[in-house]
């Protein structure tokens, strides 16, 4: 079996843009009963995200969407998954409250930028997916010209 090097694509950095979402904080919150502000970071809500969907809150289906999306060679099926994530991931915006919390005592008062480079790495996907399509007609146009 011949192993091949690894040879860095642009949609690479969208994993990149992934992994560092993880780490940063990705929602500011309030508790109302305590009276603190604290922020919940990227692996926190990928951890505990999955029992939102339990709720009705398909946001943290994004996550799930991104693998075809990297994985998939053809362009036109990564740009489906990847317009796909974006559009999971947008329903976060509908969210005013942390799902788990039955008396609402705990109110998202904002999105951190670590929940904004999580969008990044799904409009980077969908960019180099557009990107991917475009070479391929030139391609095909030089070709058959």
């Amino acid at each position: 079996m011949k192993i091949r090097p690894f040879q860095f694509e642009l949609k690479d950095f969208a994993l990149a843009l992934y992994g560092l979402s993880l780490m940063l904080p990705a929602t500011n919150e309030h508790h109302e009963v305590f009276d603190v502000s604290p922020s919940s970071y990227g692996w926190e809500i990928l951890l505990l995200g999955i029992l939102a969907v339990m709720d009705g809150g398909i946001a943290w289906l994004a996550n799930l969407a991104l693998i075809p999306a990297y994985l998939y060679r053809d362009a036109r099926k990564s740009l489906i998954c990847s317009i796909l994530a974006i559009t999971m991931g947008l329903t976060s915006f509908s969210y005013t409250s942390i799902w788990n919390d039955g008396a609402g005592r705990i109110s998202i008062t904002s999105y951190s930028y670590g929940f904004y480079v999580w969008m990044l790495s799904f409009v980077w996907l969908a960019a180099t997916s557009i990107i991917e399509l475009r070479r391929q007609k030139s391609l095909s146009l030089i070709a058959s010209a």
